[in-house]
């Protein structure tokens, strides 16, 4: 499985890295936390409309499980790749960062327990 998950990241990467190629190194890090972010909130998002169709607005389910799957995945991923030193840092920002940092925030979860 993890063999896969790398395969899929690097080739997934590797065409996202060709941005990284010609541009200035001041400007990877923010520009792979700001590609990975695109997708984490969007996938927030849809995640979030179709939790309340199952399961209504009484509590917010829908953020509760985002939080606990990123920071799981989060954790997985990190351990494995800073492990086995198979990634770039500029993948590690790409998905770490951008996509689940953008994905999991804890503030979304308060401002639904509030309101």
């Amino acid at each position: 499985m993890f063999a896969s998950l790398q395969t899929i990241l690097l080739l997934g990467w590797g065409k996202i890295s060709a941005l990284f190629g010609a541009t200035d190194p001041a400007l990877r890090a923010p520009l792979a936390v700001s590609l990975g972010a695109i997708p984490g909130a969007l996938s927030r998002y849809y995640l979030t409309l179709w939790s309340v169709q199952w399961f209504g607005t009484g509590f917010p389910v829908g953020t509760f499980l985002i939080n606990l799957t990123g920071a799981m995945v989060m954790g997985f991923f990190v351990t494995y790749t800073l492990d086995r030193s198979i990634t770039s840092p500029d993948l590690r920002l790409f998905f770490a960062t951008g996509c689940l940092g953008s994905y999991t925030t804890f503030s979304t979860y308060t401002l639904d327990t509030l309101y």
